[in-house]
């Protein structure tokens, strides 16, 4: 049997008990402190906190991550179920994985953004931080704590900015207006997604460098020193020229338009300018040039056919007298006599100059042209006495018919026409003695001619030449 504890040792022991009470007391006013702060930090943040029994697969929330979703603490269930069932169905095996990751020691920490269902029915972004924060003496996770963040007015304003972004990239590509940077401290250069496209460059390209560009331009020294002195005589940069692409067209007309940028002492930091496509305008513009001259040349035209129809129809009652009186005096004429001859040569004159009226007339839309078939050989040896006496006696005239040539369907006037310009701009080219060849024959153009012919059409043609 035991001796019964002394008075001094009861008292030691009620002391002792005494001093561990007071520290329990302690320890937990300290832990209540300590938790009276994290509240307040969190609430003061905003941030939703959660505290996940491993074993036992309970779950501890605060007010706000019920509140986050628009809910109460009442209203939310300690389990981990309520978690996955709220989140959105494309999110849910994502954010699993996340917290399976970090268990398993994948990841030194669980850090997600998904999509979690609020009360009004709404989705809304959550970014869910947590670690590990309790362990059994093997290491196996007993307890993992984390916050939530609502990070939907955030997503909204990434996601309005990609739209933005996506505007921006549309409507320069819509204008082919690129735009690019040069900073003159690093020398870095940045282009967009249209400037490189501008160039030929792939998007992805790490060659997009100055040095890359400039072998595009041609007129890369002009370009370069307009850029100096942007840089240091604060000259307008505002230029127009040509480009070798890397890959595409073999050549582009840009426009290009560049400004200084300065720090706040007024010194030159980077360079930020714009360049434009604009080789469809410029081609445009040509093209508009040529039908303004089109137009003045048919007004121009128009104006000559007018007094040429009024030219032609008074020289048309002249040759009608000449024709008239010729064709008398060969009916007093006898046919043997030389003189008869010379009055048909008149005659076949006139009707070719009446010809001729005739197509001047055409030309000022006073009369039509009266196309036929004929015999193109059979009409050039009708105009060879003629012609020999427009070139003169200096220049050979040879007449190479072409066998079998097919017939054509044209007026003879136009072919009198033809021949007679042909020759004589032919004539004035030659300075001395030399010949002048009328040749004709058959052309078959096939699909492979036409294709590098613009204008030309695949079938059987009449050859009809002259050179000289």
């Amino acid at each position: 049997m035991s001796a019964k504890p002394t008075y001094e040792e009861l008292e030691q022991r009620v002391l002792e008990l005494e001093k561990a009470d007071f520290k329990r007391k302690r320890a937990e006013d300290a832990l209540r402190e300590s938790e009276e702060r994290l509240k307040f930090v969190l609430d003061g943040s905003q941030l939703g906190f959660w505290d996940w029994n491993i074993e036992t697969n309970e779950v501890i929330r605060n007010a706000h991550w019920a509140e986050m979703l628009g809910y109460t603490l009442e209203e939310v269930e300690c389990s981990v179920k309520q978690w996955t069932d709220l989140h959105h169905p494309d999110d849910r095996v994502a954010a699993w994985q996340s917290i399976q990751d970090h268990l398993e020691g994948r990841t030194a920490a669980h850090k997600i953004e998904y999509r979690m269902l609020a009360k009004d029915g709404h989705y809304k972004w959550i970014l869910d931080q947590a670690k590990i924060v309790s362990r059994d003496s093997q290491g196996k996770p007993l307890r993992m704590s984390g916050t939530h963040t609502d990070v939907t007015e955030r997503k909204k304003a990434e996601e309005a900015l990609k739209e933005n972004e996506q505007r921006y990239k549309s409507a320069q590509r819509m204008g082919q207006v690129g735009n690019w940077e040069y900073d003159l401290t690093t020398r870095n250069f940045w282009g967009s997604d249209e400037a490189k496209h501008i160039y030929g460059f792939d998007l992805e390209s790490k060659k997009f460098t100055t040095h890359e560009v400039e072998k595009c331009i041609p007129e890369r020294e002009q370009v370069h020193q307009a850029l100096v002195d942007l840089i240091e005589k604060n000259k307008p940069y505002d230029l127009t020229f040509e480009i070798r692409p890397i890959t595409g067209p073999d050549k582009k007309i840009v426009k290009s338009i560049a400004e200084v940028v300065k720090d706040h002492a007024g010194l030159p930091i980077k360079v930020v300018g714009v360049i434009q496509d604009i080789t469809k305008q410029k081609e445009a513009e040509k093209a508009m040039i040529h039908l303004e001259r089109q137009l003045r040349q048919s007004q121009k035209m128009e104006s000559v056919g007018r007094l040429a129809g009024g030219v032609a129809h008074d020289f048309n009652n002249m040759l009608s007298i000449i024709l008239g009186h010729t064709e008398m005096a060969l009916e007093q004429v006898d046919p043997a006599l030389p003189l008869y001859v010379d009055l048909e040569e008149i005659c076949t004159a006139a009707n070719r100059s009446a010809d001729l009226t005739r197509q001047l007339l055409a030309f000022a839309r006073k009369q039509t042209i009266a196309p036929k078939v004929l015999d193109l050989n059979e009409t050039v040896e009708g105009m060879l006495k003629m012609l020999r006496r427009l070139i003169g006696e200096d220049i050979d005239l040879v007449w190479l018919p072409g066998t079998n040539v097919w017939p054509v369907r044209m007026d003879p006037s136009q072919i009198d026409q033809i021949l007679a310009n042909l020759c004589v701009n032919a004539r004035d080219a030659i300075t001395d003695v030399g010949r002048i060849t009328i040749e004709t024959g058959k052309a078959i153009f096939d699909e492979d001619y036409c294709a590098d012919h613009v204008g030309f059409v695949p079938g059987e043609y009449v050859l009809f030449t002259v050179s000289d």
